[in-house]
Formats: C-alpha cells, sequence, structure tokens
C-alpha cells in the first residue's frame, strides 16, 4: 500500500505578480507550520510539490524540519486559465464549469482534460516509485481536481465547491493497485483569497 498526502498550498498572495509567482501571505505562512504539524511523524520518507512557489513554501517547513528535499514536479502545477472573459461571466463560472466540463477552456488556457493528461502521468510515477511509501504531494485545487476526478469519476462542481477555499487542504489517500482504497481528510482550513481573486 502506498500513501498519499495531498497538500493544497496555504493562503496566497495574488496582490502582484502573475500566477507562478504568487507567494503565500503571512497568514498562509502561518498556516504552512499546521500543515507541519499534521505532516509530523507520519513515517513521510519523500515530498513532491508543483513547482510553484506557494505550493513549495506551504511544505517547505516540514521538509526543513524533517531534512527532506522537495521534489519539484513542473507538471503538478496550476490550470492556465487563460482569456476566461471571453467564455464565462466571472472566473468562479469559469472554474465550476471546466469542472463539469472538463474539455472546456478559455483561449490561451488549459482544459481539465489538459490538466489531467499532465498531473496523472506524474502521479503514476510517484506510486511505481513509492509502493508501500508513505509521500507528499503538493499541488493546487484544480490540479487536484483532475487528480480526484480520474479516480472519482462523479467528482462535480457541487464537491469542489466545498474545497475551493479550503487553504491549506491536507487529504491522506491510501492507494493498492494503483486505486484509491481509503482517504481521509487531515486537515481543512477555510481562507479566502485576498483582492476577491475567486
Amino acid at each position: 500500500m502506498t500513501t498519499i498526502y495531498f497538500v493544497r498550498h496555504a493562503q496566497p498572495d495574488t496582490s502582484g505578480g502573475v500566477n507562478p509567482e504568487f507567494t503565500l501571505t503571512e497568514q498562509g505562512k502561518n498556516d504552512a507550520e499546521i500543515v507541519a504539524g499534521i505532516l509530523y511523524n507520519r513515517g513521510i520518507t519523500k515530498i513532491y510539490s508543483s513547482s510553484y512557489i506557494r505550493a513549495v513554501q506551504t511544505v517547505e517547513s516540514f521538509a526543513e524540519s524533517e531534512k527532506l528535499e522537495i521534489i519539484k514536479e513542473y507538471d503538478l502545477r496550476e490550470r492556465t486559465g487563460g482569456d476566461w472573459s471571453k467564455t464565462d461571466p466571472t472566473y468562479t463560472d469559469y472554474i465550476f464549469r471546466q469542472i463539469d466540463d472538463f474539455s472546456h477552456k478559455a483561449p490561451n488556457g488549459e482544459s481539465m482534460n489538459d490538466v489531467q493528461n499532465r498531473t496523472m502521468p506524474v502521479i503514476k510515477r510517484i506510486l511505481s516509485e513509492n509502493e508501500s511509501g508513505t509521500v507528499v504531494v503538493a499541488t493546487h485545487g484544480m490540479a487536484l481536481a483532475s487528480v480526484l476526478k480520474y479516480y472519482f469519476p462523479k467528482f462535480s462542481a457541487k464537491d469542489f465547491e466545498k474545497i475551493i477555499k479550503l487553504m491549506p487542504f491536507v487529504l491522506r489517500t491510501e492507494f493498492e493497485n494503483g486505486t484509491i482504497i481509503n482517504y481521509e481528510i487531515e486537515l481543512a482550513i477555510r481562507r479566502v483569497y485576498p483582492n476577491n481573486y475567486i
């Protein structure tokens, strides 16, 4: 059995820069310490993370305390939104529509099919590299949704609405033969996005 702790990043500072460069707010940094406490003493031997700064920062404290390298995986990055205003009235509408229609995308953006086609090979490789192991995978809301939809085909916008403002969010999943056999929410902190980003 392989155990993966999926960690969605803590609260990002969306006041400046572009998506890959968002860092954590002070609140997000404080919450990252809570994440470290949740992950402590779980037998974790590897940490994988999206290469985006906010995901790395969310698991950085834990990595330092355990003296573990953060293995950066570019394909665990967040979905590229594109010019969503050309297809949907609000960004939130765009997000929920994408969850229920994996083919929907804005100009210059990714569909959820696109996201799933890059996240799942990484997840499958992590599982094959860590048979009987326990690892962390730090990622983002839409990227995580692409993974959940793969294992739970009925995962919908209504389900995503329950976690969209949970930052950080830690989900423990247990895998056997490439299938999730058990899962449990270990941490769910509700935070708003600064500047009404969502």
